[in-house]
């Protein structure tokens, strides 16, 4: 749409006035002058009025106040008188400036002197540009067209859209009404510069706020549309809502910066990339651990200084493009399971079978006891990892080698340790029973103290790695010494060694500082070479002696001889301090039983005997768990260091990886330490049935939950054994017991099952209501049991004769059974076994329901 401009020839001027009227501007005056040909002055005080005719003076002075009034734009038509007296008919257009305050600031007008000038009180040239142009009422764009006092005579739909009103509600308004006030002074000033021919065009945008709440972006271009006589006509603008487009922009903007910051972070993780290469590069060769990297040709990549050191390569150059087979040519190399050690040959470890594709697993550990060209062996705990690439296929592996020699001895002698306390503990309980039943049957203690003393020296003595092994009871207040038991000499010196001990004192062979050590819970290491005795000491050098104390007294002295070059480690000194602790139990027990066969006639004595025996358990129980306790802490603490450096290392998936052939025996160590703990706890219960002071903390429990709990521990002991549940999880089986008692039952039941029965047989757990009970049973795969072992099984310390344990460490010491009988009695509960030779056992029991189930 094309509008008029101002013309460059008219007939009609332009004034510009101040405020009141009274004035001219400078730029205006001449042209007035020459306008009016040098009009005649009348009233001064009205400067333009002054050369209004006489007869139309009030006229037109009231028309312009009314215009001042209302800041209005005005049309008048008056005669004009000149100097020379002539009158000449003129029409002015008075248009009102505003200022800042949007108050009116002065006024411009056109003063024609046409018959018929069409100034826009007369004219509807806008209301025709806008409606009768179907162009313009379906554009895109908001059009509106203003008087010249800024009033709105018309507008589009378009642009009553994005004003947010109805044309009803527009027309005849101000522009004010539609204007947020922060443009009402730019826009007051650029259409009076419009006004005064100083601006053509006004173009802006601007943040629209909209009635319903949004924030639009406007692009407005507003004009002034004049005669062809020139004079002006109205404002005319056009709106364009631009809020998709600065959307876009700021888009656009966001994404540019978006973009540049990702190319600055790409830049800096290139740089970072290029320094973590660098210090992987100062790791890898700074590695503790040996590292060798292989490529998917099983030929040597990489190596680092440590691996070079630990496998005494002369230098890693060397290596480099070296095929496996050929890096370890002349080295022997083989697997080590626990004790087990097999050959193998370079095709069979593996790195190759893993290069081949035998081994998929993302991590593979394996523990070689590598033989060197020299001779010297070295135990290598190996973690693999294989590479890939992005299609996943095979590009190589990872090998890091630790030096696990020092860690292997130490579990040698841990799990040595071990086995010396379990075979000590079933020796002790195995010989106080035979005793017992000795003087049950014949009426005397048949089992003597050299007897059992020599029995224990023996077992030791096969044991331990050492040459003798001794044991002195100490009798009397000047410690007269007596040779219980002497392994490692042939029988006649160890008969010489017996006469000369037994008619000796223990001053004669230590000096007063080793017997004070020894009274205070010290071990101490005799060089009975250095000093002169009147007796022979046998070539005895380097021995360890452990005190054998109770309740405080030193009651005996236990020894053991070894070379002098071996020397003693602090575990081999604990350990033979517990043996000798446990040694005075036996000793104590040999001469309770004694004591008890001598007085079981009365029953003063017996129950003096009784007493004495439960004193006798507790104390072993406190005695024997007290080494076991320390000992166990210790695997523990190792343990959790092993965690706190699994956790420091930076990538802790493959530490885990390489700490877990550790953490597997220590585990083993720790679940012994158990299995240790719970035959003392045995103990304790058999000496509190016997006391009758075996506590039962009655209350209402859930059958199901107790069975549940037992389980759970039970897997998480054995969790590769397969263990069937059959019962209603959702069922609660009310019954009034003790829970922790039995759930002890149930754990002693699956605990047999596990033990007698092949690791790959299950076991099945059955629990149900059946009337008035609630029923138990424990199903194993095991050897079975013939009706005469069925009845005696549950008797006390029974073990049934040629049944062997299948899993798990120990038979026990035959109390399980006993105790769960006498817990499922006491509930008010039956015991029982269904069992065939050959095919297996089902042990079970039965619980009468809580009174509020039947």
């Amino acid at each position: 749409m094309e509008l008029p401009t101002k013309a460059e020839k008219s007939s009609v001027i332009q004034l510009i006035w101040t405020h009141d009227g009274s004035a001219l501007a400078p730029e205006s005056r001449s042209l007035w002058a020459s306008f009016t040909g040098q009009a005649e002055e009348m009233e001064p005080s009205w400067g333009w009025l002054m050369a209004v005719h006489p007869d139309d003076h009030e006229r037109v002075k009231h028309a312009w106040r009314e215009a001042v009034c209302s800041i209005r734009m005005f049309t008048v038509s008056y005669r004009l008188r000149t100097v020379e007296k002539q009158e000449q008919v003129v029409t002015l257009l008075g248009v009102p400036l505003l200022n800042d305050a949007d108050l009116l600031d002065g006024w411009v007008s056109w003063v024609s002197s046409e018959r018929e000038p069409a100034f826009p009180a007369e004219s509807s040239i806008a209301p025709e540009l806008l409606l009768s142009n179907g162009a313009a009422t379906q554009a895109p764009l908001g059009m509106v067209c203003l008087s010249l006092d800024r009033h709105i005579i018309e507008a589009n739909e378009r642009y009553c859209q994005i004003a947010g009103y109805q044309r009803s509600e527009l027309l005849g308004r101000r522009l004010h009404y539609v204007l947020p006030a922060n443009l009402r002074a730019m826009i007051n000033l650029s259409l009076c510069q419009m006004l005064m021919g100083n601006m053509q065009h006004l173009v802006y945008e601007v943040a629209h706020p909209h009635p319903n709440g949004q924030s639009l972006w406007l692009k407005v271009t507003a004009t002034l549309v004049w005669h062809s006589q020139g004079f002006p006509l109205y404002f005319f603008a056009w709106v364009e809502d631009r809020t998709l487009q600065r959307q876009l922009e700021q888009e656009r903007v966001t994404l540019l910066a978006r973009e540049q910051a990702a190319q600055a972070a790409l830049q800096q993780a290139q740089q970072e990339t290029l320094a973590l290469g660098s210090m992987l590069h100062t790791v890898f060769d700074a590695a503790m651990d040996g590292i060798i990297i292989y490529n998917a040709d099983g030929t040597v990549l990489r190596l680092n200084d440590a691996a070079c050191a630990l496998l005494e390569f002369e230098a890693k150059e060397q290596c480099v493009g070296k095929a496996f087979a050929e890096l370890f040519h002349g080295y022997q190399i083989y697997q080590v399971d626990e004790d087990t050690v097999q050959p193998v040959t370079p095709e069979q470890l593996p790195t190759p079978r893993m290069l081949r594709g035998e081994i998929v697993s993302k991590t593979y550990r394996i523990n070689n006891l590598l033989r060197f060209p020299s001779g010297r062996e070295r135990y290598l705990d190996l973690t693999l990892t294989p590479l890939h690439d992005h299609e996943k296929g095979l590009t190589g592996v990872v090998v890091i080698l630790r030096d696990v020699t020092a860690r292997h001895n130490q579990e040698r002698r841990i799990r040595q340790a071990f086995h010396t306390l379990s075979y000590m503990m079933e020796t002790m309980v195995s010989l106080s029973l035979q005793a017992e039943q000795a003087t049950t049957e014949e009426g005397f203690a048949a089992v003597s103290l050299p007897a059992v003393g020599q029995h224990l020296t023996d077992a030791l003595w096969q044991m331990l790695n050492c040459k003798i092994v001794g044991l002195v009871a100490l009798e009397g207040p000047d410690a007269r010494m007596q040779m219980v038991g002497i392994s490692g000499f042939p029988r006649e010196i160890a008969g010489l060694v017996q006469q000369d001990m037994n008619s000796s004192i223990l001053s004669d062979y230590l000096e007063e500082g080793c017997i004070a050590r020894l009274q205070a819970n010290q071990t101490v290491i005799c060089d009975f070479g250095k000093r002169s005795f009147a007796r022979p000491t046998y070539g005895i050098r380097n021995f360890l002696l452990a005190p054998m104390l109770l309740e405080g007294q030193l009651i005996g002295v236990f020894g053991i001889d070894r070379d002098q070059e071996q020397g003693y480690s602090n575990e081999e000194i604990e350990l033979v301090k517990a043996l000798a602790n446990m040694a005075a139990l036996v000793l104590e027990r040999v001469r309770l039983l004694h004591a008890w066969a001598q007085t079981r006639a009365s029953a003063m004595a017996l129950h003096e005997s009784n007493s004495r025996f439960d004193a006798f358990l507790s104390l072993a129980s406190h005695e024997l768990r007290t080494p076991l306790t320390g000992i166990r802490g210790c695997v523990q603490l190792v343990l959790r260091r092993m965690e706190t450096l699994s956790r420091q290392q930076e990538d802790s998936q493959m530490t885990e990886a390489t700490l877990q052939r550790l953490r597997q025996p220590l585990e083993e160590a720790v679940q012994r330490a158990v299995a240790q703990d719970r035959m003392i706890s045995d103990l304790l219960d058999v000496s509190r049935i016997r006391a009758n002071r075996l506590e039962m903390i009655m209350r209402p429990v859930n059958m199901s939950k107790i069975v549940h709990s037992a389980l759970q521990d039970i897997r998480y002991l054995a969790p590769e054994r397969t263990i069937e549940l059959y019962t209603a999880d959702e069922e609660e089986i009310a019954i009034s017991a003790d829970a922790d008692r039995i759930g002890q039952v149930v754990s002693n039941y699956l605990g047999n099952a596990l033990k007698y029965s092949a690791p790959d047989q299950p076991v099945e757990l059955w629990v149900r209501r059946e009337k008035m009970l609630v029923y138990v049973a424990v199903k194993d795969h095991g050897p079975g049991l013939t009706p005469q072992e069925q009845q005696d099984v549950w008797e006390r310390f029974h073990r049934v004769k040629g049944i062997e344990v299948q899993c798990g460490a120990g038979g026990g010491l035959g109390l399980g059974l006993y105790l769960c009988r006498t817990i499922i009695e006491w509930h008010g509960g039956q015991v029982g076994v269904h069992s065939v030779k050959g095919e297996g056992s089902t042990f079970w029991f039965t619980l009468p329901l809580a009174s509020e189930d039947r």
